[in-house]
């Protein structure tokens, strides 16, 4: 009866131990199973964390650019309102500079030697040439002028024009323009 169980004894040792295997064995597919989903779900997350951050950074750069484009745009329009303002001063400082050269002594000769340019350019053709002058050069010097130019025809432009003369050639219809204003913006197109 001993032998019986002992034989009982190792059968229920030998089945304890199988059993044991077995639930090594278990708990080591369920670990690695566990340790297997748990992997899946981080890759998962990780790969919607990167999307996720990808898309973001998308918006961000998107955003970014975009606000560096208003950035340029109203630097750009700052810059331009700001040579307007520069150039206007320019021209202004520079009409009056030129309205006080034009009531000076000095002027008279000027204007005589601006005439004789435009004159030069058109040719020598006093009877259809015409004579243009600033109202203010006028009332001012037309009996010196008249005397100096009495082949031609003396006639007056606006003021606006600062000084200086235009001169018309009515036959070929050519005018020579040296008024100060136009002398004035074209330096200052030159310059800008």
């Amino acid at each position: 009866m001993n032998d019986i169980k002992n034989k009982i004894e190792e059968l229920r040792e030998d089945c304890i131990r199988e059993a044991n295997i077995e639930a090594d064995e278990m708990n080591k597919n369920i670990d690695e199973k566990i340790e297997n989903d748990i992997k899946e779900q981080l890759d998962e997350y990780s790969k919607k964390q990167r999307i996720r951050y990808d898309r973001e950074m998308k918006g961000f750069e998107k955003q970014y650019n975009i606000k560096k484009y208003e950035l340029e745009k109203n630097s750009k329009m700052n810059l331009l309102e700001k040579q307007k303002e520069i150039i206007i001063d320019l021209i202004n400082s520079v009409e009056k500079k030129m309205k006080d050269f034009v009531h000076s002594e000095k002027y008279f000769d000027y204007l005589v030697k601006n005439i004789n340019n435009s004159l030069n350019k058109i040719g020598s053709k006093t009877n259809s040439v015409i004579i243009y002058i600033t109202d203010y050069d006028y009332n001012r010097y037309s009996n010196m002028l008249s005397a100096s130019f009495k082949d031609y025809t003396i006639k007056t432009i606006s003021d606006e024009n600062i000084g200086g003369c235009k001169c018309l050639d009515k036959d070929s219809n050519i005018i020579i323009d040296n008024t100060i204003s136009l002398l004035i913006r074209e330096r200052i197109n030159q310059i800008y």
